[in-house]
């Protein structure tokens, strides 16, 4: 009788055995599993910032092909004028006395 309960303890302990293996084998496909689907969300929100940015940049190229734009930006960015016009720069006044012009005494 001993022997009957010993074989049957060794069954559970080998039936116990390998569930926990399985347990363990299944554990890293889930865990990969997993991984993929939170990188494949990540990889949705850069794909749609991406193409924000490629839409932004689409027009930003189809307005530069406009001689408008391209004369807005040369007077901002580089202060060209057209031949006859006149350019003019505004200077800001100094904060110190030493570098105002002093008033002539009589």
């Amino acid at each position: 009788m001993d022997t009957d309960k010993l074989r049957r303890r060794g069954r559970r302990v080998v039936i116990a055995v390998a569930f926990v293996l399985l347990g363990l084998i299944a554990i890293f496909p889930v865990q990969a599993a997993l991984n993929q689907k939170r990188h494949r969300a990540e990889l949705v929100v850069e794909l749609a910032e991406l193409t924000a940015e490629t839409t932004k940049l689409e027009a930003q190229a189809t307005r530069l092909r406009s001689d408008a734009e391209i004369e807005r930006l040369a007077r901002l960015n580089h202060q060209l004028v057209k031949p006859g016009e006149e350019a003019y720069a505004i200077v800001a006044e100094q904060s110190s006395a030493a570098g105002r012009n002093p008033v002539p005494s009589r």
